[in-house]
């Protein structure tokens, strides 16, 4: 069922209200010269823009559902069982729907065995690009070739990860002076190496001390002040 044939099946008294509520005031106030100036409304996007706009949010969000989720060819739902919700009572559902049936977003028919909420496929397809407006400006990112990758450097990821760990805590070495064995496994699982593999640990240990990045004092290590400069450096300069 079109728009019109929904518009012209309403009571004059209710096409007469619809038109108060959209600002329409016909020098006629004939069924036939009502229906002209609503049709025209609903093709105005910048007025149905400010309708859609002044909807409750909760309302405005199950317009949306039905424009971009409901079934394409589907114009009936059947009240409430077929419209979405997500509120558990009816009740609630009943109270977002009103708000669309009041706006003549969409219709209700109680001429048919079970009570129908009408959407004409005409404001469905007027609202979609208004709904999807936002969204018109972005843009896939640029793709980038495999070359344009910065290459990895294992190193400094190392170092990165060991220095954020000290960033986040002190770290109390054992009595026989080291890094505790957890701790240690864990980074070496971060950086991709199996349990055992100290080697590596213990050069990225060194630089950190050498470079000054790293306090050790009393058995304990901890993050000096001058790291948060070398966090704030770019990779190129780190290495």
């Amino acid at each position: 069922m079109n728009l019109f044939t929904i518009l012209a099946h309403l009571p004059h008294e209710q096409l007469r209200r619809l038109a108060h509520e959209f600002g329409i005031t016909a020098a006629s106030p004939s069924k036939r010269t009502l229906l002209d100036a609503l049709t025209l409304k609903y093709r105005d996007p910048c007025f149905l823009s400010n309708l859609m706009n002044e909807l409750p949010s909760p309302s405005r969000g199950l317009l949306r559902f039905l424009v971009f989720f409901s079934e394409a060819q589907s114009e009936i739902f059947l009240f409430p069982d077929t419209l979405p919700s997500v509120e558990p009572s009816g009740k609630l559902l009943a109270d977002h729907l009103t708000p669309l049936l009041e706006s003549g977003l969409l219709f209700l028919d109680q001429t048919g065995p079970e009570r129908q909420v009408l959407f004409p496929a005409e404001v469905r397809r007027a609202l979609r690009p208004l709904f999807s407006a936002p969204f018109g400006s972005l843009r896939p990112c640029e793709e980038r070739s495999v070359d344009s990758v910065p290459p990895r450097i294992p190193a400094l990821e190392g170092i990165f990860h060991w220095l954020s760990l000290l960033r986040r805590r002190k770290i109390r070495l054992t009595r026989k002076g080291a890094v505790p064995r957890t701790i240690l496994d864990q980074w070496l699982e971060r950086q991709g190496y199996p349990a055992g593999r100290e080697e590596h640990f213990e050069f990225v240990l060194n630089y950190g001390l050498s470079r000054g990045l790293i306090l050790s004092a009393h058995g304990i290590y901890r993050l000096s002040p001058s790291a948060e400069e070398w966090f704030a450096r770019g990779e190129s300069q780190n290495a």
